[in-house]
């Protein structure tokens, strides 16, 4: 994640009026759940002593979230019915310098987190296969209610043909397929539509905020093209606590190509990120439904 030092020195006044995109230019690359939580842990705050430590994370996750969608603290305080304390935080926040930590959806739009050596293969791919939302097939929806977590599964090509192998886990021995699965894991999901003020059941949830959780919740990704777990973006999504197989398998020699630390997604997941925006109705419609059902 890109390191960011706040240039603005604004008013308490000032902070809850305004909104945080007139102010930070690219908010949407910045996750700062694991910050804010250690920050208040330092500070002792009165606000911690009645909250579990997963449950003050998504608290802070709904509001970065709606901070990205627009709406100004004021309105934040209004919606989350949280103490002002949050104003404060949040503009603590943006005057200290830090690496963001976890990962989001928009994190990883635009190709972000594909080394120049794999771009060259993307491009390729995105030639003959075309864009994501072509080149990638939502076929499932997967829910662990209890752990908390929704993944969606994704199906593509390989990009020059149908004789190919994949890692299968948990030992990541290579299989013959003709197919390329990526897994898209919205963590704390449940947990995060739990902070809407005044819920009793999943049934109210709103398909806008179930939109909106889609756009703030930590994710854990996989793809099983042998690049994904043997070439180091499994290993370095794995010190993001990104990966829903992780591995303390360093990728020495593929660092030669790729960078140490620059390569975090494959060919097929980067297209698939890039496309996200055509998949997240979709998602959000396989929930609601879930939802209605439950």
């Amino acid at each position: 994640m890109e390191r960011y030092k706040s240039r603005f020195q604004l008013t308490d006044k000032q902070w809850i009026n305004c909104k945080l995109s007139e102010v930070i230019t690219h908010v949407q690359e910045i996750q700062a759940i694991t910050f804010i939580y250690n920050h208040l842990k330092q500070q002792n705050q009165n606000a911690l002593k009645n909250k579990k430590e997963a449950d003050t994370k998504i608290v802070i996750q709904r509001i970065l979230g709606l901070l990205r969608d627009g709406k100004t603290i004021k309105q934040i305080v209004a919606i989350t019915r949280e103490s002002l304390f949050f104003v404060q935080l949040i503009k603590t926040i943006y005057d200290k310098e830090y690496f963001g930590e976890n990962l989001n959806i928009n994190d990883l739009k635009k190709h972000k987190g594909v080394s120049d050596f794999t771009r060259k293969f993307l491009k390729q791919r995105q030639k003959i296969k075309g864009a994501g939302n072509k080149s990638a097939k939502l076929v499932e929806m997967r829910v662990n209610f209890k752990v908390g977590y929704v993944s969606f599964i994704f199906l593509s090509e390989p990009t020059n043909t149908f004789n190919t192998k994949v890692t299968i886990p948990p030992s990541m021995k290579l299989k013959s397929d003709n197919l390329y699965t990526q897994t898209i894991r919205f963590v704390n999901f449940f947990q995060l539509l739990k902070t809407k003020p005044g819920f009793k059941t999943y049934k109210d949830i709103t398909i806008n905020e179930i939109k909106d959780a889609i756009k703030t919740d930590d994710i854990k990704v996989f793809c099983d093209c042998p690049s994904f777990y043997w070439m180091g973006m499994d290993y370095n999504m794995s010190q993001l606590d990104a990966a829903i197989y992780p591995t303390d398998i360093s990728p020495k020699y593929w660092d030669n190509y790729h960078g140490s630390g620059n390569q975090l997604l494959c060919k097929h997941l980067s297209l698939l990120f890039n496309s996200i925006d055509f998949y997240v109705p979709i998602m959000t419609g396989m929930i609601y439904k879930y939802l209605q059902n439950k």
